[in-house]
């Protein structure tokens, strides 16, 4: 605490906020959050002004439980995941990504060739989320399921902007969804149990692949697709995101062999996932 002038005497007083403090008379005006005080004026002789740290008159909240799920509850909340995934529609948490001054004006073939490459988007968010959920259910450590929860979590917005897009070009999502899911958590669960570093790594090489296969679907994209061009675009960026954190919690460098197996079949996916 730094008093600028004269000592007040001590008594109780209530801040804006209703917290009860030593003071006189004194009234709580926050002048800057960002410099981490709180003003304080008194209507006593001297007229003093003393400046307190401003997390003094912050609430203290109470610190959140710690759930750990048992193997039983995590298998359940796995099988929950698949099934919302495959079966149910989506909401996303955040806005989809718009261009509101660009219209979207598309010819009926300019619709078909979006629609297909939508889809092929729409069934990759479907395999990460397939791969999310098994990584965070085969990790042993608290604190990376949590990371591949959260990601997980940030991918269901994708889900939920490609399905949308799809309905609006008046097209479907691939009838091959349970597939991808059980092929992709497959794939997923043996990274998990091949350690966090190997799984981290596979995440990696996924997402450095996703970003790559976007940028190919904004140059097929109907140059006037705004609309289209707008979610991939974000899309992207959270991809390359994703990547780094993985990096960043200590992902080792996966072998050229695995990378190549992991781009053939991502190869098929791809090319059947834009007929079906």
């Amino acid at each position: 605490m730094k008093k600028i002038l004269a000592q007040t005497p001590k008594t109780e007083f209530s801040d804006d906020c209703g917290f009860t403090h030593a003071g006189t008379g004194l009234k709580t005006c926050i002048l800057s959050a960002s410099r981490g005080l709180a003003l304080l004026t008194g209507a006593n002789p001297a007229g003093a002004i003393i400046r307190y740290p401003l997390h003094i008159f912050q609430p203290r909240l109470a610190r959140p439980m710690s759930i750990t799920l048992t193997p039983t509850d995590r298998f359940l909340s796995t099988v929950d995941s698949a099934l919302r995934t495959v079966f149910s529609s989506h909401q996303a948490t955040q806005p989809c990504p718009t261009l509101a001054a660009e219209a979207t004006e598309l010819s009926a073939e300019e619709k078909k060739e979006a629609g297909a490459l939508m889809r092929v988007n729409h069934v990759g968010e479907v395999c990460a989320q397939a791969l999310y959920t098994a990584q965070a259910f085969a990790t042993d450590s608290e604190a990376l399921r949590a990371h591949f929860t959260a990601a997980g979590a940030e991918e269901t917005n994708h889900l939920a902007w490609t399905e949308q897009r799809l309905k609006e070009l008046g097209d479907h999502t691939s009838r091959l969804n349970p597939l991808w899911y059980a092929g992709a958590f497959g794939i997923g669960l043996i990274a998990g149990k091949l350690g966090d570093t190997v799984s981290l790594g596979f995440v990696v090489e996924t997402e450095n692949q996703v970003e790559a296969h976007l940028e190919s679907h904004m140059n097929r994209l109907p140059v006037n697709d705004h609309a289209s061009r707008a979610i991939v675009a974000q899309m992207m960026d959270d991809e390359a995101r994703h990547a780094y954190n993985a990096m960043e919690l200590g992902a080792m460098d996966l072998p050229a062999p695995v990378k190549g197996v992991m781009k053939a079949v991502a190869k098929v996916m791809t090319t059947v996932a834009h007929r079906v």
